[in-house]
């Protein structure tokens, strides 16, 4: 299954999915989850899986076990997956099981408004509270019963007085409380907003000043208030002095009808065909600001009214799906074209839907009870003109339009890894949200039964992508080091042979033209004997080249700091002429000799680098082999799975398909003999210290290599640990008799 979710994901970058931490809602929905599932259970262990990501494992009542996972700053929810921990806990990790281990989880809340949760594990003196802190870079602190700091994960100071410390108080204070939003309440943040940021959009304003998130208020504000309405411009609207927002194109006024089952929206546009008259429009002018600056405003206190609600419905009833948005890998030129090719054979139902979505597919894919998403229903844009809230259901099911029928479902009670995932085929996971809104209703999306479910799959998933990017990277750097290595020997001996070459060409010019060579080297050798400086000697080599002097013409600069010349030959084979340096303090033969030299030790070197070569070469590959095969066999996350019965014991399968179990030590030998010694098994020892009891469950009568299980019993005796077991068997004693014989055979 793990290979089956890494398909819906690439090695592109691009498609790591956006959703890194939990928001308000998101956060308070998961305790509002997880508190009845949690409570009364024990601490059974704690794991650290990084410096910021923890693992609490607890032991439920009825005898099952629970996973809480928990990233610092970003998220907390129960996983069905394991994640590699370290060798060695962490001293953080070692405070945190010296202290709340066996504990009793006793309470489990939300401190206010904030995205801070206080677990409280124990009661009395022993008494204990977890406090974790979604927000910023995070936080995990571990306090006494008085909230006195006992351990941090990190050190904290929100001013001088204020400091987040071992042996500090932490301060309950700074929480901010529920405080519901009144006219009165947004009058005031108006007020103090339009003296610093007028032209702020009121949208953003809000979900700057608000504890409510701007997650919440997305889901209960309409596209038009987000866009249209700034901090000036509602703020005239509040005091009475302008009328709402002009519209983009007509006048529009919206009417809502809300009843227990739906609500409707009916529009009226009053075009410029239908406008009344100048002289009527003017006479109503005053009126008609007034009326649409009053609806504007209801609708901004109705949406806060609406996620005033949603939070209570959070707690009061926070059995909500959870839902992970897809988006496709193909290019969108790509999926274009086969939409169009779709619609053209699709019905006029499907017609409809599908000219509602955008670029992407909306592909529905259910992961709760047929029952319970089968049939989806359809439900309408809601829009309050007034304060009064909606229900909870209509909470939770409005702006959502579902037009597809689900294309997998799963129990209820099954594991979110063994979902079929053959319908999932080119998307990506993309964010992972409880409600969805009207923008993401026609979006391909995954539906869980529970928001935790979904988190789990979507965040495991997510650290499972970057876990198989690390490693892609890990195998490029390999394969680089390799390639890079046998270039830097290519290039090593390209240059070496070069050398051979043009060493052997220099040493043939010079022996061609030998009495030259040696007339440049003795006309230089009396310049320098007349004790000319260099310069002089240069310019005495200008002049001869312009009167003609022959012996001079092959001389084309001077290095006489190194004691060399550089001559400019050529010959039969070599038209275009060479530079050749020469020494001038040896003759030509001997510059002749001293470039066959070097020719022969350029040699020597690119044998000898030709042979380095291949063993190199291999060893590199060997290394980056072994490199990915390691980090092919690592698996960062994978799914739980319940430990089958006899897998406590040691066993092994046989070629021939028959499970051998034998006992550990003594305690299990007497179980594997009481419990699980059944009719028509077969029961193996040794006459060893120390031998298991070792059963053949459920074998045929012909039993084929039974030597094999018989050297297993051998195997885990103590002899076998002390010396070798042919040593032992064949550790001469006293002569036997030949009836002893027989009997040990």
């Amino acid at each position: 299954i793990n290979a089956e979710y890494m398909g819906l994901f690439s090695l592109d970058s691009s498609s790591l999915p956006m959703k890194q931490k939990l928001s308000q809602l998101e956060l308070r929905l998961i305790v509002a989850l997880l508190r009845p599932q949690l409570l009364g259970s024990r601490v059974a262990n704690i794991y650290d899986m990084n410096t910021r990501t923890y693992m609490l494992k607890f032991a439920l009542p009825e005898g099952k076990k629970l996973f809480l996972l928990i990233e610092a700053g970003n998220r907390m929810h129960t996983t069905e997956f394991m994640r590699e921990k370290s060798d060695t806990p962490s001293q953080f990790c070692m405070k945190l099981r010296k202290h709340i281990r066996t504990l009793r989880l006793e309470e489990m809340r939300q401190l206010g408004m904030d995205r801070v949760v206080d677990l409280t594990f124990g009661s009395g003196d022993r008494q204990h509270h977890l406090i974790l802190e979604f927000y910023a870079a995070g936080n995990i602190i571990l306090t006494d019963k008085d909230y006195s700091i006992l351990s941090l994960m990190r050190v904290f100071s929100y001013d001088e007085s204020t400091r987040v410390a071992v042996r500090h108080a932490y301060p309950l204070a700074l929480i901010r409380d529920y405080e519901p939003i009144t006219e009165e309440s947004l009058r005031a943040l108006v007020h103090t907003r339009v003296q610093s940021k007028p032209t702020q959009p009121l949208f953003a304003a809000l979900c700057e000043t608000l504890i409510h998130g701007r997650a919440i208020l997305e889901l209960c504000f309409p596209e038009a208030l987000r866009q249209r309405v700034t901090v000036q411009h509602f703020h005239d609207m509040i005091a009475g002095s302008t009328s709402a927002p002009p519209p983009a194109s007509s006048t529009t006024t919206t009417t809502t009808t809300t009843t227990t089952t739906t609500t409707t929206t009916t529009t009226t546009t009053t075009t410029a065909a239908t406008a009344p008259s100048a002289t009527t429009a003017a006479t109503s002018t005053s009126t008609t600001r007034s009326t649409e600056a009053q609806g504007v405003v209801d609708a901004v206190l109705g949406a806060l009214a609406r996620a005033d609600a949603l939070l209570i419905h959070c707690n009061e009833s926070p059995e909500m799906r959870g839902y992970i948005l897809l988006k496709h890998s193909r290019p969108a030129s790509l999926l274009h074209a086969t939409a169009t090719a779709a619609s053209s054979t699709a019905t006029s139902t499907s017609s409809a839907a599908s000219t509602h979505s955008s670029s992407r597919s909306s592909t529905v894919v259910s992961l709760v009870p047929v029952t319970t998403v089968a049939s989806p229903t359809t439900s309408t844009t809601t829009s309050a003109t007034g304060t009064t809230a909606a229900s909870s259901s209509e909470l939770v099911e409005s702006e959502v339009t579902q037009t597809q029928k689900p294309l997998a479902s799963v129990p209820e009670g099954s594991s979110a890894v063994n979902v079929d995932l053959t319908n999932l085929s080119g998307y990506l996971y993309d964010e992972v949200v409880p409600i969805l809104s009207q923008r993401q209703a026609h979006l391909p999306y995954l539906v869980f039964p529970s928001f935790d479910r979904a988190c789990d799959v979507f965040f495991s998933r997510l650290e499972e992508h970057k876990d198989s990017q690390m490693k892609a990277q890990k195998e490029n750097k390999a394969m680089k080091k390799t390639e890079k290595l046998k270039q830097v020997l290519e290039k090593r001996v390209e240059t070496l042979h070069g050398e051979e070459l043009t060493n052997m060409m220099k040493a043939a010019l010079i022996e061609t033209n030998l009495a030259a060579v040696d007339a440049a080297i003795n006309y230089i050798v009396a310049l320098l004997a007349q004790q000319l400086d260099w310069g002089d000697i240069e310019n005495v080599m200008v002049l001869e080249k312009r009167r003609g002097n022959a012996l001079v013409a092959p001389i084309s600069k001077l290095d006489l700091a190194h004691n060399s010349i550089v001559l400019s030959l050529s010959g039969a084979d070599q038209p275009k002429p060479v530079t050749v340096a020469v020494d001038v303090t040896k003759t030509a033969f001997q510059n002749a000799a001293n470039y066959y030299t070097a020719k022969k030790k350029s040699v020597h070197k690119l044998v000898k680098t030709i042979a380095a070569t291949e063993p190199a070469l291999r060893k590199a590959e060997k290394k980056a082999e072994k490199a990915m095969k390691q980090g092919a066999q690592v698996k960062a996350v994978q799914a739980m799975r319940k430990p089958l019965w006899f897998e406590k014991f040691n066993w092994f399968i046989t070629s021939d398909n028959y499970l051998v179990i034998a006992g550990r030590d003594a305690q299990q030998n007497e179980i594997i003999v009481k419990r699980y010694f059944d009719q028509g098994d077969v029961y193996v020892h040794a006459d060893f210290h120390g031998a298991s009891s070792t059963i053949i469950k459920n074998p045929t009568p012909l039993i084929r290599a039974f030597s094999a299980r018989c050297h297993n019993v051998i195997c885990h005796s103590d002899p076998s640990t002390n010396q070798p077991i042919n040593q032992q068997i064949n550790k001469p004693t006293n002569q036997p008799t030949n009836q002893q014989t027989n009997q040990s055979t």
